[in-house]
């Protein structure tokens, strides 16, 4: 699979809802596993999209807005990716528009294939983060 520069965004996105990008692997781990299993579900990390996609919707009309984006940190990358996230470019996000592209991450990262995200698996995103960010 070709590296895809919106795939890996995702990521970075997952990667945000962690407290730290230097928190260790088991610590996200037990971070982003709500069932405790000592993995990361598909459905565990929707769940926290759909955290991270309430905490973003700033007026709760359950989609996200050019507007609510470009008052992040970071207008300019927010734009792209709003622009990447509306896929119908009606100038709104939807929660599907919004975890389209999750399992083809998911995906690239589960190395084993079990469909769960493992601590050494959580870890390799990490460190991608943390390259992609030093070299912003």
């Amino acid at each position: 699979m070709r590296f895809n520069s919106f795939r890996f965004g995702a990521v970075l996105v997952i990667v945000g809802l962690m407290s730290s990008a230097a928190m260790a692997a088991p610590k996200r781990l037990a971070a982003l596993d709500s069932n405790q299993d000592g993995a990361v579900s598909v459905s565990e990390m929707l769940q926290l999209r759909a955290q991270r996609f309430s905490a973003l919707d700033r007026n709760q009309n359950k989609l996200l807005e050019a507007e609510e984006l470009a008052n992040s940190a970071r207008q300019q990358r927010a734009t792209r990716r709003f622009s990447k996230l509306d896929s119908n470019q009606d100038q709104r996000v939807s929660p599907s528009e919004w975890d389209a592209r999750v399992a083809d991450v998911f995906a690239r990262f589960d190395q084993n294939n079990d469909k769960f995200l493992n601590a050494e698996e959580l870890r390799e995103i990490g460190q991608r983060a943390r390259q992609a960010k030093r070299c912003r």
